[in-house]
């Protein structure tokens, strides 16, 4: 269900499904994923609390140094044969771990709906839509 670990969950007042429910469903959808991956982005929400935008570019930066040999110059078919490449090996890495434990989908639980962190988030939403449009424009 998931391909990776959401940033925030905002709970809505009138929503069929109580806390719980949201919870115990998510928790179930994330079981696919790793727990390494899941480590990782625990670490990335805590360390750059209530700045999405500081912990994306962090996040970018990171994938842009595990790519290795793609520098500025690279074509997009060298760019995309490096990052599947990487993704390869990340996906790798991360099967050995196995799934994610109930004690690490608590950490990322309690991050992921503090309500501090998620109005961060929600606060930057059409910054980034905004953003991602004018970066596509430019790609055309």
């Amino acid at each position: 269900m998931f391909v990776s670990f959401p940033t925030h969950f905002q709970f809505l007042p009138d929503a069929m499904l109580d806390q719980g429910e949201v919870k115990s469903t998510v928790f179930s959808a994330l079981n696919g994923l790793s727990g390494l991956g899941l480590d990782r982005a625990c670490d990335h929400l805590e360390q750059y609390r209530c700045d999405p935008w500081q912990r994306t570019a962090v996040a970018r930066d990171e994938m842009l140094a595990n790519m290795g040999s793609v520098n500025s110059g690279a074509s997009r078919g060298e760019f995309a044969a490096a990052l599947s490449k990487l993704i390869e090996q990340q996906e790798a890495e991360e099967a050995e771990y196995g799934p994610p434990s109930l004690s690490q989908l608590e950490r990322w639980w309690r991050l992921v709906t503090d309500p501090v962190h998620v109005e961060s988030e929600v606060s930057q939403m059409q910054n980034a839509w905004e953003g991602a449009i004018r970066r596509l424009e430019k790609l055309r």
